[in-house]
């Protein structure tokens, strides 16, 4: 799961740029009616002309707009653009059939929801639904119609605001999920570094010290001198075996952590990342061995549900089953594209090491949406 890539997991293709641009794009297809409406209707040359001129700049101006904010709402990246489509939007009025009259707020709505803040969108759709009694008017449109119209196009802009309100929100959690992610390997890769410090330095400055010393006294050139250099040397020796012992000792501290400690841990990043968590797991300690192994393996799933998974929901549930230690991490969020279980290296080399204490791994979507890991290891594997 950890080599699946982002816009599989973090991000459903619909939400890339380019997929955004397609759907806006589309929402063009409702300038098609009144076109046709139009064509089919008698008019000059030159009104034809020029009406068919004005839809296409409409439609030019709209994707200039839309897609020149597709990346971050809020940002008028295209205010020249912005005016011209408002202008020509209104222009068309006059050409076009009334069906035009109902249609082009919700173009206006949605240029204005992309391009402006909440208070330039507010401001933007009052003089818009302001303009449309006189519009109607000038297209005599009666009073019954006219309220309707108003009342219609009043419920759209509130939608539009409140959809791109939630898209928004979504942003910045998916940005936040990412950043407490980073954070938390940051967190631990400091941790390790400041524990490997304070087991190292005083060990390393007296391999340094007993260097010099050693080097000082062969270059005295003296019997006495040598003597003290070969016990200087042999001292060094033990020194740099204790530091590698601790450096051992250190490590196998970190890949020891009691399951206890993980199933603590887990359920405090996940809830930090917005994911509720619910953990089972039995009234009796597991045995050392397979304790450890399995919080190995609830370390990588829990991480790979804050990463990748997009879900509000986790289940961890830790158990026996017969004479094995059964662990289950279970997600709701949006699985793999295909269908196909995707482990990736972080949930392989785990696979490796669990089969190789004679336990097995399985990891994949679920049917009823979402990821799961399954790791089944003997309770009497060995330490």
């Amino acid at each position: 799961m950890t080599t699946v890539d982002r816009q599989t997991l973090d991000g459903a293709w619909w939400r890339t740029g380019a997929a955004k641009r397609i759907w806006f794009a589309l929402f063009l297809v409702y300038l098609v009616f009144p076109t046709i409406v139009f064509l089919e209707g008698a008019h000059s040359p030159a009104d034809v002309a020029i009406t068919l001129a004005g839809i296409a700049a409409f439609a030019l101006l709209y994707l200039r707009v839309m897609w020149a904010s597709v990346d971050r709402f809020g940002q008028n990246r295209a205010p020249v653009a912005l005016a011209c489509l408002v202008v020509v939007s209104i222009g068309l009025v006059f050409e076009l059939p009334q069906d035009w009259l109902i249609a082009h707020p919700y173009y206006l709505f949605a240029a204005f929801a992309v391009s402006l803040r909440a208070r330039g969108y507010m401001l933007g759709c009052a003089l818009v639904l302001g303009s449309q009694p006189l519009l109607a008017w000038a297209v005599g449109f009666s009073l019954a119609e006219l309220v309707a119209i108003l009342g219609q196009a009043t419920i759209i802009a509130v939608a539009v605001r409140i959809f791109v309100q939630l898209a928004e929100t979504v942003a910045e959690l998916q940005a936040a999920r990412a950043e407490i992610a980073r954070l938390a390997v940051e967190s631990e890769r400091l941790r390790f570094a400041r524990d490997l410090h304070d087991t190292l330095g005083h060990t390393l400055s007296a391999i340094t010290v007993k260097s010099e010393l050693a080097r000082r006294l062969v270059e005295r050139d003296t019997e006495r001198g040598a003597e003290r250099a070969a016990a200087e040397m042999t001292a060094i020796e033990q020194v740099a075996r204790r530091a590698l012992d601790d450096v051992r000792a250190t490590v196998a501290g970190y890949r020891a952590r009691s399951l206890h400690q993980e199933l603590e841990g887990v359920r405090e990043v996940l809830t930090a990342g917005g994911i509720a968590c619910t953990v089972e797991r039995p009234g009796e300690e597991l045995p050392p061995a397979a304790a450890s192994l399995l919080a190995w393996v609830l370390r990588e799933a829990a991480t790979n549900v804050v990463r990748h998974s997009g879900g509000a929901h986790c289940a961890v549930r830790l158990r026996r089953v017969g004479g094995c230690a059964e662990l289950e991490v279970a997600d709701d969020g949006i699985g793999t594209r295909d269908g196909a279980a995707v482990p990736g290296n972080g949930l392989a080399g785990l696979t490796e090491r669990v089969t190789g204490a004679g336990g097995t791994l399985a990891a994949g979507p679920r049917e009823e949406g979402g990821f799961r890991v399954v790791a089944r290891v003997p309770l009497d594997v060995p330490a």
